[in-house]
């Protein structure tokens, strides 16, 4: 007796692709000990300016202006490890351009 085939994983084509909204590099900072930089955002989600900060395993991003002054240090997003572009995907952002260099 044959070996009957598996069916076929199906997909649902209804879902639709969550909308990415673009972070762009603004400007990159030095900081003791942190991984930082300003992104300029497409409007939709994030304030127009936000500082990304990566330090001891985690990523905050704050809202600031083109220059990196925090307005607000109440943290808009959150992760526990150390990825610029995941904290902003975490808030429905891809980063275009260039990224974030040591």
């Amino acid at each position: 007796m044959p070996t009957p085939t598996p069916p076929p994983i199906l997909h649902r084509a209804d879902a639709p692709a969550a909308p990415k909204l673009r972070a762009r590099l603004h400007k990159q900072l030095s900081a003791t000990g942190a991984e930082q930089a300003v992104y300029q955002c497409d409007p939709g989600g994030l304030p127009p300016y936000v500082l990304v900060s990566a330090v001891r395993r985690e990523t905050m991003i704050f809202p600031c202006d083109a220059d990196g002054e925090v307005s607000d240090w109440g943290d808009l997003v959150v992760i526990h490890h150390m990825s610029h572009a995941d904290a902003l995907a975490k808030a429905g952002y891809s980063i275009v351009g260039p990224a974030v260099s040591r």
